[in-house]
């Protein structure tokens, strides 16, 4: 039930990571802050996600 969540969310952050690296002129300071943003949200998103179908299936159960 989640799992396309997770799916759509972790290519969203894949996606933002591939742009960062195809970038011509390097990161400046702000890229980098952004992408480490970017990583935490997502990252977090993805721990609640999992947490969340671990609550439900407990529920279920």
């Amino acid at each position: 039930m989640l799992e396309p969540l997770i799916t759509l969310v972790a290519l969203i952050w894949q996606t933002d990571s591939q742009m960062r690296e195809r970038h011509v002129f390097g990161q400046s300071e702000m890229d980098k802050s952004s992408g480490r943003f970017t990583a935490w949200l997502c990252g977090g998103i993805i721990g609640l996600l999992a947490l969340a179908g671990i609550v439900w299936g407990w529920l279920v159960w």
